[in-house]
């Protein structure tokens, strides 16, 4: 598998562990943050090497919605392809998923 970087946003401990164990033990890189304020500062000085940000949107700090522009704003991210997803926990499904 070719060198992918996953963000994980989670202010749950176990949860935002349990999704890096998984994605690691399927071969990708990934960096995690507990809130907005830590991923906001990671979007901006790892933005390019960032392939795709998994956000819970109720997090401290800047919420999952508001870190889209910030992703937009730092638009190399993945270079010609980028992608977010948020995700609410109490319904499981993604409510806003961007492909460029």
């Amino acid at each position: 598998m070719e060198n992918v970087k996953i963000l994980v946003i989670e202010d749950e401990t176990d949860i935002r562990d349990l999704l890096r164990m998984n994605l690691e033990a399927v071969g990708y890189e990934v960096d995690t943050a507990a809130d907005g304020d830590e991923a906001a500062e990671k979007i901006r000085c790892q933005g390019t090497e960032i392939n795709l940000a998994l956000t819970d949107v109720m997090i401290p700090g800047p919420d999952g919605f508001e870190l889209f522009p910030l992703m937009e704003e730092r638009g190399s991210f993945m270079g010609s392809r980028r992608a977010w997803a948020a995700v609410p926990a109490q319904s499981g499904r993604i409510i806003k998923l961007l492909f460029s």
